[in-house]
């Protein structure tokens, strides 16, 4: 993300089941247009990034069956648009999220 260039424009991402490791990218937040992101099936830690947030055009956010921890940023459950929030509620705490299976 930080090298792919001009991102902006990206409606849909769709990076599910792709060994990805490591943390969700901050700089995803900068992605103004996306409605989609999923990136479920991975090996991803940490927690959801803050800058999610500022995706006010986000309708699907699909990360469930990763690694991660904590809690979703306050606020993210309020995103507009946002119809479909699946994550694995073991570990991460979230009150409007769809509990993903582990």
């Amino acid at each position: 993300f930080k090298r792919g260039g001009n991102m902006k424009t990206l409606e849909s991402v769709s990076l599910s089941n792709c060994s990805l490791t490591g943390t969700i990218p901050s700089e995803i937040g900068s992605m103004d247009q996306l409605k989609q992101l999923w990136l479920l099936g991975n090996n991803l830690k940490g927690t959801v990034p803050l800058d999610l947030m500022k995706l006010t055009n986000l309708e699907v956010l699909h990360v469930e069956d990763n690694d991660l921890e904590g809690s979703v940023p306050d606020g993210m459950c309020d995103l507009e648009n946002l119809t479909s929030f699946a994550i694995d509620c073991e570990e991460v705490r979230c009150s409007c999220c769809t509990c993903g299976k582990k």
